[in-house]
């Protein structure tokens, strides 16, 4: 999958957003790091924006069974990150513990960003992928998108690739509980992937000592860290 193009967007500044925010300190991979988190998904509760509504079906056909909204999933997942080298760079990505030993398993899927990364000076670079085999093939010149070294709330980062767009934005520091635990000084902020039919929105939160502590993915199925 290529990358067609990046585009970093700074808004005018307004008082209380200019406090520089160092992404290098909340995306904590180690490598060989098994994370487990525990997933719960309400059926039907995506937030989305529905830009081309599906065709009315005739009168005389049957509905298909719709899901009860009421539904809720409730399931546990395991990940670990593992690395590879791409023109002498390490390139992290996540894999199920389930899928390890697979030959060409599917990656990064349990990543907020579904790509694979390199870290270099504070900053992040991206390429989704979603195959190890593909990433394999991969040369450092692919990884385009990069989330910089330093950001404020009113950043907005914006990447392509042949699917949808990925905009990242409202950046902000908070504080969440997780089980019985106050975390502070979390980073935080809402992801919108465009599609060429619908939008969908999630919303990421990190903590600097363990990474990623709860994801809201675009499904709307909430995924919080077990500790």
């Amino acid at each position: 999958m290529k990358l067609i193009f990046l585009i970093l967007c700074s808004l005018v500044l307004a008082t209380g957003y200019t406090q520089n925010l160092k992404i290098a300190d909340y995306f904590k991979l180690k490598e060989n790091e098994v994370q487990k988190f525990k997933s719960t998904w309400v059926i039907g509760s995506e937030k989305k924006i529905i830009k081309i509504p599906p065709p009315k079906r005739p009168e005389n056909e049957a509905s298909p069974m719709e899901p009860n909204l009421k539904d809720t999933i409730f399931s546990e997942f395991k990940v670990i990150y593992k690395h590879t080298e791409v023109d002498g760079h390490n390139v992290f990505y996540a894999v199920s513990t389930e899928d390890t030993l697979k030959a060409d398993p599917y990656i990064s899927s349990g990543h907020f960003l579904s790509s694979a990364m390199i870290f270099k000076n504070g900053s992040v670079l991206l390429y989704p992928v979603y195959k190890l085999s593909q990433l394999k093939k991969l040369k450092y010149s692919d990884f385009k998108a990069i989330i910089p070294a330093s950001i404020i709330k009113t950043d907005s980062i914006v990447f392509r690739d042949q699917k949808k767009m990925t905009t990242l934005y409202n950046f902000l520091i908070t504080s969440i509980q997780i089980g019985n635990v106050i975390h502070n000084k979390c980073l935080t902020f809402t992801i919108k992937e465009d599609w060429p039919e619908v939008t969908y929105f999630a919303q990421i939160w990190f903590d600097k000592k363990y990474g990623v502590l709860k994801w809201i993915r675009t499904t709307a199925r909430t995924e919080t860290r077990v500790l």
